[in-house]
Order: C-alpha cells, then sequence, then structure tokens
C-alpha cells in the first residue's frame, strides 16, 4: 500500500494496476458498469487509465432525492405559517425560530461533522443523516394536543437540522468521488441545485395540501359576493373560524407532516439497501490523491484570504441571506404588497426552479470553460444585482404593481443567484486542495449559516416589520460583486487532473466494507 518510490511526495496520486478482485465487488455487480477513462481526455501520462461506473448516476440520484426531501422537510412550516399561525396561536417568531434550528445546528455542528464525514466516507455519513431526519420527522408526527404541537414541531426540527450538515456540505466530495473531472462541477451542480429543487417543491406542497383561511380583507377576495359571504366559507377576522373549521386546517398539516413521514422511509429503506460509498478504482488523479488531516487542513483554510475567504464570503453573504430570505416569502409579502400564502408559496416555487435551471446550466457551462469559474460568476451577480432593483421598486410599489413582474423578477433573481451555488463549492475546493472537500465545505456552510442566523434574530425583534429585509438582500448582492472583482481563481486539482504524470504511482484495492 505504501508509495514504489521513495522520491514520490505525498501529494502525488496513486495509480490503479488492477480492478478489485470480483469477491471484492459490489453489490449490484455488472460488466457494463464499468467505463475505462481514456487517459488523454484526463492527464497527459500515456499509461495510467482510471475508471468511472454508471453506478455513479445512482448514487447522484439518491443523493439528490435525499437532498430534495431534507429541504421540504425543513422547510414544512413557512410555506403554510398563515394557517399554522391562526390554528396554533403561533407568531411571526414562532415560525423564525423553528427555521432558525438549521442554521443553530450547523453553526456548531458542520465543522466537526466535516471532519467525520472524510475519515468514515459518504455512505456512512449518508445513513446517519437519514437516521437523524427519520427521527425528526417522526417526531412531528406525534399525536400530542394542539396546544404541544410547537413542541413537536421544534424537537423534530432540530433532528432535521442534524441531518442538515452532511448533505449541503457532501456534493463535493461525492462529485470528486466518483466522476470524472469534466462531469464534476455539473455533479456538484446536480446534488446541491437539487436542494434548491426541494425547496421549490416545499412552496407547493405545503399550500397544496394546507389551505389558507380566507378573511373578508383578504387581498385574493376583495370581490366576494353577497352569496360568499352568506355561504360561511370566509370569515371577517382569524379569529372568528369555528371549531370544525379550524380542526379541518389541522388535520391538513398533519395529513402534510404524514406524507413527509412515507417520504423518508421509503428513501431510508432504499439507502439501507444499496448506497456505496466509493468505486473500487477512482475515476482521476485527485479523488486518488490523499488529503490534509483535519487539523492541519484547517489551519491552511483560516490563513487562505484569497482561495477561502474571498469566495467563501461571496458565497455566504449572498446565498445565506437569500436562503433565509427566500424561506420568509409568506411574511415578507403579507407586510408589502399583502399578498397571501398561496401566492407567495407560487413565487417562491418559481423562484427556486428558476435556480434549479441556473445551478445546472452553470454548472456545465463551468465544465465546458475549465478553470475560468470567476468569470461566470461575476456574468450571473452583476445583472442579480439589477434585477433585484427591479423587484425591489414593484413590492414598495415604486413602479406600478402586477403580479406578472413579481413573478418574473423573482424567479430572474432566482436564476441568477442559485446558479451560482454549485460554482462556489467548485472553486473553493479548487483552490483550498489539497484540503479535504469535506473540512473546506464545512468551514463554508458554518459561515453561511452564521450570516442566515443574524438575518433571523433580526426578524424576531418586535416591531421591526418586513421593510428592511428586501433591502438586505440588495446589499448582500452588492457586496458579493464588489468581492468578486478582487478574487484570483486557482484551480489546482484541475491543473493535476490534466497534467501530472502517474507512471509510477499506485492505487490500493479498496476494501469491501469501503464502498459497499
Amino acid at each position: 500500500m505504501g508509495l514504489q518510490s521513495s522520491k514520490q511526495t505525498d501529494t502525488e496520486p496513486r495509480k490503479a494496476n488492477t480492478l478489485a478482485p470480483e469477491d471484492n465487488r459490489p453489490l449490484l455487480k455488472n460488466t457494463d458498469d464499468e467505463e475505462i477513462i481514456d487517459n488523454a481526455n484526463i492527464i497527459n501520462s500515456p499509461s495510467t487509465h482510471f475508471r468511472v461506473y454508471k453506478r455513479r448516476f445512482y448514487v447522484l440520484a439518491v443523493y439528490s432525492v435525499a437532498s430534495i426531501f431534507q429541504v421540504i422537510f425543513w422547510n414544512t412550516w413557512s410555506p403554510i405559517a398563515d394557517t399554522a399561525m391562526v390554528v396554533f396561536g403561533w407568531s411571526k417568531g414562532d415560525i423564525a425560530f423553528i427555521a432558525m434550528w438549521g442554521g443553530i445546528v450547523s453553526a456548531f455542528l458542520c465543522i466537526p461533522f466535516a471532519g467525520i464525514m472524510d475519515k468514515y466516507g459518504i455512505r456512512r455519513m449518508f445513513l446517519l443523516a437519514e437516521t437523524f431526519a427519520l427521527i425528526g420527522v417522526g417526531i412531528r408526527c406525534l399525536p400530542v394536543g394542539n396546544d404541544k404541537v410547537i413542541w413537536t414541531a421544534n424537537i423534530g426540527q432540530f433532528f432535521i437540522a442534524l441531518a442538515g450538515p452532511f448533505l449541503v456540505q457532501g456534493p463535493p466530495l461525492l462529485s470528486v468521488t466518483w466522476f470524472p473531472p469534466n462531469q464534476r462541477t455539473t455533479a456538484t451542480a446536480v446534488a446541491t441545485i437539487s436542494m434548491e429543487f426541494g425547496v421549490a417543491l416545499s412552496f407547493i406542497l405545503g399550500p397544496l395540501t394546507v389551505k389558507e383561511p380566507k378573511t373578508i380583507n383578504a387581498t385574493t377576495i376583495n370581490n366576494l359576493t353577497e352569496f360568499d359571504t352568506y355561504m360561511g366559507n370566509y370569515y371577517d377576522d382569524y379569529d372568528d373560524l369555528p371549531p370544525d373549521i379550524k380542526q379541518d386546517h389541522i388535520d391538513s398539516i398533519f395529513r402534510l407532516l404524514y406524507i413527509e413521514f412515507g417520504m423518508i422511509v421509503v428513501l431510508y429503506i432504499i439507502a439501507w439497501i444499496y448506497f456505496p460509498s466509493k468505486p473500487p478504482t477512482p475515476p482521476s488523479v485527485t479523488a486518488s490523491t490523499p488529503r490534509e488531516d483535519f487539523l492541519p487542513g484547517a489551519k491552511i483554510l483560516v490563513t487562505s484570504i484569497n482561495a477561502f475567504w474571498l469566495p467563501g464570503l461571496c458565497y455566504g453573504i449572498s446565498l445565506g441571506v437569500f436562503g433565509t430570505w427566500a424561506s420568509q416569502l409568506d411574511i415578507m409579502f403579507k407586510g408589502t404588497v399583502d399578498v397571501g400564502q398561496d401566492i407567495a408559496g407560487w413565487i417562491g416555487f418559481y423562484t427556486y426552479i428558476g435556480g434549479v435551471v441556473g445551478g445546472l446550466t452553470a454548472g456545465r457551462c463551468a465544465d465546458y470553460l475549465g478553470g475560468k469559474m470567476k468569470l461566470v460568476l461575476l456574468a450571473l451577480t452583476g445583472p442579480a444585482i439589477g434585477i433585484f432593483v427591479w423587484f425591489l421598486l414593484i413590492c414598495y410599489k415604486v413602479l406600478q404593481f402586477n403580479l406578472p413582474s413579481l413573478y418574473v423578477s423573482a424567479t430572474t433573481y432566482g436564476f441568477l443567484l442559485n446558479a451560482a451555488k454549485p460554482l462556489y463549492l467548485e472553486v473553493i475546493c479548487e483552490g483550498v486542495y489539497p484540503v479535504a472537500e469535506g473540512i473546506a465545505i464545512g468551514l463554508l456552510n458554518w459561515l453561511s449559516n452564521c450570516i442566515g442566523l443574524m438575518f433571523l434574530f433580526v426578524m424576531m425583534i418586535p416591531h421591526i416589520g418586513v421593510y428592511w429585509m428586501n433591502w438586505t438582500v440588495l446589499g448582500s448582492v452588492i457586496a458579493t460583486f464588489l468581492i468578486l472583482l478582487v478574487f484570483k481563481e486557482h484551480s489546482k486539482r484541475l491543473q493535476l487532473d490534466k497534467g501530472s504524470d502517474t507512471r509510477a504511482i499506485t492505487i490500493p484495492t479498496v476494501p469491501t466494507e469501503e464502498y459497499i
């Protein structure tokens, strides 16, 4: 298992001289699964072949579905905030506090989880994360009294939050472990943007399952006829809701929680049946090179101003603020343009769908351009400033308010900003190499969550209102653009994969338990 030549450095990759023996192959063996990567397509050494496996798409798919579910569970309450506040007597602060658990847990555990992930691999951490999610979603379904739902909601949210750090931090590690260099950014984009797709679905699943109580003064029913009022479908005030109507809304909330519990049970079974940690043979040079240990890697990150802190601040300031702001769209719209939770849900859906399309497009472009991710990031962030100014003017009715403009501006902003998310993950992993991907993204996640928590803490200030929320988002994207201008991009992993000679390097056979 050692190096063949004493002249080799410990950062040099090790060459695969053979596939794993037949008795060490993973489950679901298939001879058509292997694809030999022609060395000319990846590195300059004419003698080395790496391998990719078609099962990499299965691993990516399961991971992406888990990410989608994770965010749906995390964002259960915000899209149905109006109904929850009415039937349970909650406040905006209660909704904000439930959402805060994700940031609180990540702020304390994302860095330790990163070290564990780098040490024990993808499979073990994935199963641990899904176990936490199963417990959390199950706790929320417990049949407690209506006055105690606030407790099960918070306890369940805590366990759901424990699953978050790995799923947020895992995409770069998954992509470098399973995918060749010319597919890495795209794989990272798919796994990362899956979370944005999950947020989009949560804005639809919640309001479709849980209907909003209507009032005579609600903006969606200003033109009620006397017949509508006579039929008793709407009420002058939420406090006027009869007990049977209120119970119907409570039942619909629990119906949503049961649906989510069924989702996690199915995924949990699939993950236990088959979710390998790594392929028998790595797909690239840098997939096989040793990484820095946890403490030396952390020291490199803390002292890397250009490679980590500049792009890290861009990620945290822009996406940390955006993610928190987007999870509170219902409250924000209610206080600015008086739009109800149904319309806010659809706007949130299209905002994140725009981000999904943008992230996949940007990831593929970055793979195609190779090492020019700063250029793509500037091309996304600059126009985002102008688009959000348009959105701001619509919300504050400086421009004439109309729903189509609100939809278009929010969706376009989501497209531009979320498209940058996988690029930041990759540009940081490239710049700080050979620091392990887990610890790099762990510190990045900590930074982003701390900024998001600040946003939520401000929301809890009594009588603070909501107008500050949009101005904060605008300030964050302007600051991001200015920081990007001084950032200098370095693609260390990509350069090694494309230019290293690996003829004198060996890779030991991977033990079965490491990838089954």
